[in-house]
């Protein structure tokens, strides 16, 4: 492995080192990887869709999984959306459809791993085979891959993660060696285009090739010819032309960067700018390999100055928009940013190096030193933060919340319509559907029913004031009502608060809670049909005050991060009148989010209260 580093011929214990330290790294990341269950809620609604499409062999016209969608008045306002939605990602459906009907959750998470691997094998190989100094890789195969532990959704955006990489080192390499691999370009955009709308990521990487390669070749200030360009021209533009191949065209342009449907993607956390996250919302923990790539992306442009390559900067300038934009867009800029930044500081390191005699002479040390460091490093923050705990449970048991509430349904054919979270909308349809359909699921397909599922579950009295006559019925018990709904499955959302509807039904004689878990509690309507199934598990008052105070405070404990677990431990002691309890987590909660005003106003309302009762 003498080639990888700069300084010549590397001695048999460097090496040795070498190859330990990457079997090393790869054992760490696969069980990181392995560590992490099946677990985004996206998922159960895509391979929903996925036996929809098989055992119909049509795709869907209209939403068949959520009852609210066959209502008339519920005509949806966005209907190219709700296309796109409901089509764009058919392949890739089907294919995670028929694996977890075959092989279970095992081969779902198998199918994850293999692909977040794949990209990281991918940029060690590339790296290694443009003979970059190997400190230099582990440096990006760390960023990448402290990256890709923010991003094991299992859904078909793995397949955008995975070939947004494979378009640009196609690319690059028939720029640098003339690969002919570089023809097999429009039969991946074809793939991926029916698999998931992130195929125009792939377009626009090859428009910024286009426009850079050309302007060099103008000015005459690059080593293609002619026919070169032409090549990268015809075959580039054949890609984007045949990337339109699938249900929903190039809607996918439309729905990302038109404002028009920036309500959609309101509220999504996925959607938060990064900073934004770090210094007000506090959702999840940043993305530290994206910061960090961003801080060393910029550094190697400042130091190779004009020597940069413009493709390279074009490319960079339009991921780093983006991703600072939207978390969700961070990972394409942390696993095509690395490759560039060891491409660009390898060639400022090769340019310096005969300059610095020290560097030379202690080149395979400082490799070795530096490399130790990278990969301590790793381990520490998986051990911290990634919290590795494999185990081969996690390949059978997916992580969802409302598993038992699921079966619990089954078991006791509960009646007419059910209210179920905005989450868990795609497992119940999973479980459920055709006997059951839900009320909404992340799709989020119409926003009229999004605003109506909005004001159900935060308990809105009226829309106009914040109190109603005696003889006026609350807006969300008209809701409950107009649609027919019998049923309510909750369980905390994915921010850590607890809807407000919940501590209302806790009021209402006509709500009996009947299941109650460490993941879910299921309310039923107080009817005739339920009479067995009440008499049976009729829950009490003080069964559901316990599953809040647990399920807070363990979700409290496992997202140290955020503060809106705290948050809601302390408006449950509040509505106790736990008062001292409530002032603690408000006051815990402070710590997590210190500039927040309205933690800041519980707590001076609570001791103010405190004082008054004394």
């Amino acid at each position: 492995m003498s080639e990888l580093v700069l300084s010549g011929r590397v001695q048999y214990p460097a090496r040795y080192f070498y190859l330990v330290t990457i079997i090393t790294f790869f054992i760490i990341t696969i069980l990181s990887f392995f560590s992490v269950p099946l677990w985004d809620y996206d998922f159960w609604w895509h391979i929903s869709t996925g036996r929809y499409i098989y055992e119909n062999k049509a795709l869907p016209a209209s939403d068949p999984l959520s009852f609210t969608s066959e209502f008339s008045e519920n005509k949806n306002l966005y209907p190219e959306r709700e296309s796109f939605i409901l089509k764009q990602y058919w392949l890739a459906q089907v294919f995670f459809y028929l694996i977890y009907e075959n092989m279970g959750p095992a081969g779902i998470v198998i199918l994850r791993n293999l692909i977040l691997l794949s990209c990281l094998i991918l940029i060690f190989f590339y790296l290694y085979y443009r003979k970059i100094n190997l400190f230099i890789i582990f440096l990006a195969l760390g960023l990448s891959f402290l990256s890709l532990l923010k991003f094991t959704g299992e859904r078909p955006v793995l397949f955008t993660i995975f070939f947004s990489l494979v378009t640009f080192i196609i690319i690059d390499l028939y720029l640098w060696k003339k690969n002919k691999i570089f023809y097999v370009l429009p039969i991946i955009l074809l793939f991926w285009a029916n698999c998931h709308g992130g195929f125009i990521l792939g377009d626009v990487i090859i428009v910024l090739f286009l426009i850079s390669e050309g302007l060099k070749f103008l000015f005459k200030r690059t080593n293609l010819s002619e026919k070169d360009i032409l090549t990268l021209y015809g075959v580039g533009l054949f890609s984007i032309i045949v990337s339109g191949l699938n249900p929903t065209g190039f809607n996918s342009f439309f729905i990302t960067f038109s404002p028009e449907y920036f309500p959609f993607i309101k509220g999504i956390q996925e959607y938060v700018p990064p900073f934004e996250n770090i210094s007000k919302i506090k959702l999840m923990r940043p993305d530290y390999g994206h910061l960090i790539l961003l801080f060393l992306c910029a550094f190697v442009l400042i130091l190779r100055n004009l020597r940069f390559d413009f493709s390279y900067f074009l490319i960079l300038l339009f991921l780093g928009i983006v991703s600072l934009k939207a978390m969700r867009f961070s990972i394409y800029f942390s696993l095509i940013g690395s490759l560039i930044f060891a491409i660009e500081f390898n060639r400022w390191l090769s340019s310096i190096e005969d300059k610095v005699t020290l560097l030379k002479k202690k080149k395979t040390f400082l490799d070795v030193a530096l490399i130790s460091a990278i990969l301590l490093s790793i381990s520490l923050f998986v051990i911290g933060f990634g919290k590795i705990r494999f185990s081969f449970k996690y390949l059978w048991i997916p992580d969802v919340s409302v598993a038992g509430a699921a079966e619990f349904i089954k078991q006791n054919n509960l009646k007419n319509n059910m209210l179920n979270s905005y989450a868990s909308g795609g497992y119940l349809s999973w479980r459920l559907y055709p006997e059951y359909k839900t009320f909404i699921d992340s799709r989020g397909l119409n926003l009229t029913v999004m605003a109506e599922y909005g004001w159900i579950f935060e308990g809105l009295d009226s829309l106009y004031k914040s109190a109603l006559p005696k003889d006026k019925i609350p807006l969300w018990k008209r809701l409950l009502d107009y649609y027919k709904i019998n049923f309510i499955i909750f369980e905390l959302d994915t921010f850590g608060t607890v809807p407000k509807l919940f501590f209302k039904l806790m009021q209402e004689e006509n709500w009996i809670p009947v299941y109650i878990d460490l993941r879910s509690v299921i309310f039923v309507r107080n009817i005739p049909e339920h009479k067995k199934v009440i008499d049976k598990h009729k829950k009490s008052f003080d069964e559901l005050v316990n599953y809040l105070i647990v399920k807070t405070t363990v979700g409290a404990m496992n997202h140290e991060y955020n503060p809106r677990y705290l948050m809601s431990l302390g408006e449950i002691f509040t509505k106790l009148n736990r008062l001292d309890d409530a002032i603690k987590a408000y006051k815990y909660a402070l710590k997590r989010m210190p500039d927040n005003e309205v933690i800041k106003k519980k707590i001076e309302e609570l001791e103010k209260k405190k004082e008054v009762e004394r």
